[in-house]
């Protein structure tokens, strides 16, 4: 295969790859109705009240009109749900998005790429928005940013997600490193900073950082205009969060009637786990034991730590000024199970359901300072809504059976198998996916191996996955993209024996360029997206990763480096360079 013909078909090739994912990976333009009208039995708005035969007017993003169900002002009734129970999206204020259970079944013991890490969190998000959770938090990993990017931008099917970006544990940092670790985080695009000021349950839950510590971090996180976090188990650790500021207490399974005052005094929000974060780890012991701190003693602690952190929440409930929010603390296998948190409240708690709800909505969006836009029904917020069978104020496991999912005004599940916008016809006469059981990301693939012909190119596609430890930081994206003018490789040309393998990132460096051909930055491993050849590539990929080509034949081929589809503002095609291959 000679070069000219190699550098055709990757162009044809991405021009059809731009189509598939144009269909496939863009719910944003599937369900642009302008207009949408929903009456339903009974509306709890999230904030306590309960109107019953109800039409909710939807334009755009926004709730605009709530009237009466039999109202004939509001037009055609777009979604008929009287014989269910409509409501906020749900929210969760901490998850962790990308944790999730390897290829063995288990927690993965050895690093993994980011690619893969990222996939599994699009993974779980599309599972816990048809759950009914609109709006996450995820305290918190660098994958969150990129899982954050695509949901923005219609790669993955998800919640909206708040991300930490990382957790501060260095409790050997002095107050003037901690300052500077949370500037760190606000530039690499954190909503919110998460302290570990105390260690885990299954570890005692004692005090790890020194007062002082928890005041420079979070008054750093003040000045920054952020909320902060405070995982704490222990006493001390809860009171000196409260007392500096902080914003919220997670966990606090040793604290009592004097700290919740304290708490309640100083208006921090509090965020117990009692009710799904434990269980989840003893339902799936073998697949978490003998990784990191996951030991026989720790597992005993964590048994034991359910009864203790159910007595603390029955005495916090009855501290009616304490701001007590919903948080699961959802790991690999707990994700789309965030509902059995409210549950375990209400049932074995004792809290209200009425006050379980409105933690979990009105409440919840307050603490993300998210009030005015999501969190309650009214006119003027954000239209995630939901609806579930029965009425979760007399049964409070209705909110198990979510049927009907919509965020920021599109529909992303209607019916109890959870249609998704994947699954329809796109446009007149567009291809229709009908993957019932596959994720969003099985459905790009299996869009792109019917849009590329056995003749065509094969395509590697990395969704914007941008690492600051190599490359151009994440913070600079935005003012670098516009001024991206072409690619440069370095080197020009790669010349190979039969059976080498090109491990891409060490052996190529990808250099960003703007129109006078001054260096903008190198570009990281995932941040480009490669085409190699096809069926009789010289060089082709391994399929076991994303930024390897293995020599198969000898003779001459190229690669195709070209700036990743999702930063790129122009109608143009996005730049591209091109290596050289000779396998000799």
């Amino acid at each position: 295969m000679r070069s000219s013909s190699a550098t055709l078909r990757p162009r044809r090739a991405l021009r059809r790859v731009t189509l598939a994912l144009a269909l496939c990976a863009t719910p944003a333009i599937l369900s642009a109705q302008a207009r949408i009208v929903i009456r339903a039995g009974r509306l709890l708005d999230g904030k306590g009240g309960v109107q019953q035969n109800v039409a909710l007017v939807v334009e755009g993003s926004r709730i605009t009109r709530i009237t009466r169900g039999d109202d004939t002002t509001t037009g055609p009734i777009t979604y008929d749900l009287q014989q269910l129970t409509l409501m906020p999206g749900m929210i969760d204020t901490h998850v962790h998005i990308d944790s999730h259970f390897g290829h063995d079944g288990r927690i993965p013991t050895e690093m993994e790429s980011q690619l893969d890490r990222v996939v599994a969190a699009g993974q779980n998000a599309e599972i816990t928005l048809r759950s009914g959770f609109t709006t996450v938090q995820s305290v918190g990993a660098p994958p969150d940013v990129e899982l954050r990017y695509g949901i923005g931008h219609g790669d993955f099917l998800g919640p909206r997600v708040l991300t930490s970006v990382s957790q501060l544990t260095d409790s050997k940092l002095t107050p003037t490193q901690i300052r500077a670790w949370v500037r760190t985080m606000v530039a690499r695009g954190a909503d919110v900073i998460k302290i570990f000021a105390s260690k885990s349950i299954r570890e005692g839950g004692a005090q790890t950082l020194t007062d002082a510590q928890i005041r420079a971090a979070c008054d750093e996180a003040r000045r920054a205009g952020k909320r902060t976090w405070v995982h704490a188990h222990s006493i001390s650790a809860a009171r000196a969060a409260t007392l500096a500021g902080c914003t919220t207490i997670a966990h606090g399974s040793q604290l009592t009637d004097r700290e919740f005052t304290l708490m309640a005094q100083h208006g921090t929000y509090f965020e117990p786990n009692i009710g799904l974060v434990s269980q989840n780890y003893l339902e799936n012991k073998q697949r978490y034991l003998g990784t990191g701190d996951y030991t026989e003693e720790g597992f005993k602690k964590t048994e034991e730590g359910i009864a203790l952190k159910l007595a603390m929440f029955k005495h916090a409930i009855q501290h009616k000024d304490l701001k007590i929010i919903m948080g699961t603390d959802a790991t690999a296998g707990a994700h789309g199970q965030n509902a059995r948190e409210i549950i375990y409240r209400v049932q074995v708690g004792g809290q209200p359901a009425m006050d379980a709800i409105v933690a979990a909505t009105s409440l919840n969006a307050e603490a993300l300072g998210l009030a005015d836009r999501i969190g309650s029904i009214a006119p003027g917020m954000e239209a995630d809504v939901i609806a579930v069978e029965g009425d979760p104020i007399a049964d409070i496991t209705a909110l198990q059976h979510v049927v009907f999912v919509m965020k920021g005004g599109r529909v992303y599940r209607n019916g109890r198998e959870g249609a998704r916008l994947m699954d329809r016809p796109f446009g007149a006469s567009g291809p229709t996916l009908v993957l019932p059981s596959a994720s969003i990301l099985d459905s790009i693939r299996a869009s792109l191996s019917r849009s590329i012909t056995p003749a065509g190119a094969t395509i590697q596609i990395a969704t914007i996955m941008r690492q600051d430890s190599v490359g151009i930081p994440m913070a600079r994206y935005a003012e670098i993209a516009p001024r991206v003018a072409r690619l440069r490789v370095n080197p020009t040309e790669l010349r190979v024996a039969l059976g080498d393998t090109v491990h891409v990132p060490k052996e190529v460096t990808v250099t960003v360029l703007d129109s006078a051909g001054a260096n903008l930055g190198v570009l990281s491993a995932f941040d480009y997206t490669i085409v190699t050849g096809g069926a009789s590539a010289v060089v082709a990929p391994d399929p076991n990763s994303t930024r390897q080509l293995i020599a198969h034949h000898r003779g001459e081929t190229t690669v195709t480096f070209a700036f990743p589809r999702g930063l790129w503002t122009r109608p143009t095609e996005p730049p591209s360079a091109v290596l050289k291959v000779l396998v000799r």
